[in-house]
């Protein structure tokens, strides 16, 4: 799992949206012993050559994580 951590915040990294998942369900396992991940906060950002509509959707404990297109 590729990882960034600063102070409360946490960027995942992978290239294909099966991992991603699979690194999300895995955050909630770790986490659910003490810490709660906030959904609202929560954002998947897809960085591709070219811009393509996908209906893809990703989740932590069953609620839906927003996908953006851009943040700061």
């Amino acid at each position: 799992m590729y990882m960034l951590l600063f102070a409360d915040d946490i960027v995942l990294f992978t290239t294909d949206y099966v991992s991603l998942q699979v690194q999300l369900n895995s955050l909630y396992e770790y986490v659910k012993w003490g810490l709660k991940i906030n959904v609202n906060k929560t954002k998947v950002c897809v960085f591709e050559k070219r811009k393509v509509n996908r209906n893809i959707k990703f989740y932590i404990n069953k609620e839906l994580v927003e996908v953006v297109d851009n943040f700061k």
